[in-house]
């Protein structure tokens, strides 16, 4: 959050300092946040553990908490696996809608939906060139 009121917000001073702190921070943005495979593959296996207790979920509160969990979880991968940096709340919407306003659509349809089904294939989707659902020979 530091480095996005570096960037967009209003300078209270303007120098030399200044100009390179936000030149600076500018470049780490740019940059974005870079996780090692495992901490992904360990983001991939927590959402595989969603689904399928989404999948077996025969209570209507347990399949909303499962589903709100879902879609943030999703979002924070598929955001931190393209070197996009988060946000909470109504700012990791905002983050995922100016990296993929069409993939923001179509994880806020999961929010909504009801069928298991759907939802898992909703889900499979964006997590396929990620290598998608990780289901074996995961070690945490």
């Amino acid at each position: 959050m530091l480095l996005y009121l570096l960037v967009e917000g209003i300078p209270l001073r303007s120098d030399r300092d200044a100009d390179t702190l936000r030149i600076w921070a500018g470049e780490r943005l740019e940059a974005g946040p870079r996780l090692p495979e495992h901490q992904l593959d360990a983001r991939r296996y927590l959402l595989t553990s969603l689904v399928d207790d989404l999948l077996d979920a025969d209570d209507p509160f347990t399949a909303s908490m499962l589903r709100a969990d879902l879609v943030r979880e999703l979002a924070q991968f598929l955001l931190l696996a393209c070197n996009r940096w988060l946000g909470s709340g109504k700012w990791l919407v905002r983050r995922l809608r100016d990296f993929d306003d069409g993939l923001a659509t179509r994880l806020a349809a999961v929010a909504d939906e009801r069928d298991s089904q759907v939802i898992a294939a909703i889900t499979a989707e964006p997590l396929a060139p990620h290598g998608g659902l990780l289901e074996e020979d995961f070690v945490r």
